[in-house]
């Protein structure tokens, strides 16, 4: 699988007092957001990511292309969901593990959304697409 590595600099917020793994991955994806997000400017790819703890509050982060897990070229939320959908389910119990042993922690998902005003109508055209069940 192709995976085009970054490095990012980040401090830990304090999330967890009691797991400092947890501190070092909401800061690693806090961090990706701002410098993948808001420093390079949105209206940009979706962008699907892997964190693997290193040692000395180290993060490895791999960033994906969407070519590779949305060829379609659908609405990335789909597009996981699909992907998603194609994986063995996941147990009922998951034992609690060492982040730092993981090959993989934590697996992000960034892309750019919009909001509407559901007060005011959608356009014709677009309400007819909605009605056929077409994502609007």
């Amino acid at each position: 699988m192709s995976r085009k590595p970054r490095d990012f600099t980040f401090s830990a917020p304090l999330v967890s007092a009691d797991d400092p793994h947890a501190n070092t991955i909401a800061a690693a994806i806090v961090a990706i957001e701002a410098q993948c997000g808001e420093q390079e400017g949105w209206n940009r790819p979706s962008r699907l990511f892997t964190l693997r703890l290193l040692p000395g509050d180290r993060v490895e982060t791999a960033l994906y292309p969407e070519a590779i897990w949305n060829p379609g070229g659908v609405n990335p939320a789909d597009a996981l969901s699909g992907l998603s959908s194609s994986l063995p389910p996941v147990p009922d119990l998951l034992l609690p593990a060492d982040a730092a042993q993981a090959p993989v922690c934590a697996v992000g998902f960034m892309f750019e959304g919009w909001m509407r005003d559901t007060t005011v109508p959608l356009p014709p055209a677009v309400e007819r697409l909605r009605q056929t069940g077409m994502r609007v």
